[in-house]
């Protein structure tokens, strides 16, 4: 039987470029230049008139800061963009809701799609490996607070919602479910006025009940797969891993190369080896000795804590915190996002 993949010799560590994925570049060019021309467009519209509203002021230097920064892939567009993206959104819906029949529903469309596209496109690992060169250096990390630690709940949510499983476990069964909607809407199986009020009740409990078993099922999962690594952060010490060997896994039908990455950590006078296969490498690669946590009583289960999906740093009396907290809550925004989408959809 034959195989999709074959294994290469990496490059060495300090060859290994951020910036070599050209191909996920371009989806930031294009990202960029459209905010770009918004901003322009938007701007030269206000500088005719003479006229300044803050709500357009402000957006019209967001759309002008997103396609600087994006184009010139630096970490702060990344941030601003997570943190405007969901407020465009939100302002494309009041455009169509205030104006139904305006004459330009179409670019507010556009805008919407292109809101939610960015925000997702920016949640790809090998997106966020564009951006490495502009990531603040990483601060001191070996002087962890003994246990047991409180972990903070924007570093348990960046743990939990923002775990690539999970990520695309809710916008599958987001996708699933609206062309089950849709399919259902087009038979004629909607709620609306006319249909019998016990046929919609038994209906909506139906969806209802759905929406629950999904929210119950995937609450459990995460959980289930999580739970050693919220463990990890609040009961295990601290130790400094060292890179020992790593490999290329070149796939042969596209998708970019994976990376196979393995660590050795010293307990007690005893070695341990940890190892992952990533398509981003940049951050575990950016230290000397990467920061791992170890569970005491199994020395052998291990976390490297530039493996999260968050930039974890230690505060003043040595606990672990989230450089950017806000980002907890916008990995929130996915499973919430596809709940009340879905929840939207089933009442409409």
């Amino acid at each position: 039987m034959g195989t999709n993949m074959r294994n290469v010799d990496a490059d060495p560590v300090f060859e290994i470029k951020p910036w070599a994925n050209s191909k996920w570049y371009a989806g930031l060019l294009l990202m960029g230049v459209f905010f770009l021309y918004r901003g322009i467009k938007l701007g030269f519209s206000l500088l005719q008139v003479w006229h300044f509203p803050i709500l357009p002021s402000i957006l019209c230097i967001d759309y002008l800061l997103l396609g600087v920064g994006l184009m010139k892939r630096k970490y702060w567009a990344r941030m601003l963009a997570f943190v405007s993206s969901p407020f465009i959104f939100l302002f494309t819906l009041f455009l169509l809701q205030k104006y139904p029949r305006a004459a330009h529903r179409s670019s507010v469309y556009v805008l919407a799609v292109m809101a939610v596209a960015t925000f997702i496109y920016l949640l790809i690992p090998q997106v966020e490996e564009e951006f490495a060169q502009g990531r603040p250096p990483v601060k001191r990390r070996d002087n962890l607070a003994p246990p047991p630690r409180q972990i903070p709940l924007t570093l348990k949510l960046s743990a939990i919602c923002g775990n690539k499983f999970m990520l695309m476990s809710w916008l599958s069964i987001g996708f699933v479910f609206c062309g089950i909607a849709y399919m259902l809407r087009k038979a004629g199986v909607c709620v609306e006025r006319g249909m019998p009020m016990g046929f919609a009740a038994v209906w909506l409990s139906l969806w209802l009940f759905f929406l629950g078993v999904i929210g119950y099922m995937a609450g459990r999962l995460t959980h289930w797969i999580l739970s050693s690594d919220l463990r990890l952060l609040e009961q295990g010490m601290l130790s400094l891993a060292i890179l020992k060997s790593q490999k290329k896994i070149d796939l042969r039908h596209g998708g970019g190369p994976l990376f196979h990455l393995v660590f050795e950590y010293e307990v007690n006078g005893k070695k341990f080896h940890t190892w992952m296969d990533t398509p981003y490498a940049v951050r575990l690669l950016d230290e000397t000795k990467e920061p791992i946590i170890y569970d005491p009583q199994k020395p052998g289960n291990s976390l490297l804590l530039d493996e999260l999906p968050a930039h974890v740093e230690l505060d003043d009396t040595g606990n672990l915190k989230h450089r950017y907290p806000f980002m907890g809550f916008v990995y929130l925004m996915i499973p919430f996002g596809t709940l009340v989408c879905m929840t939207y959809i089933t009442l409409r």
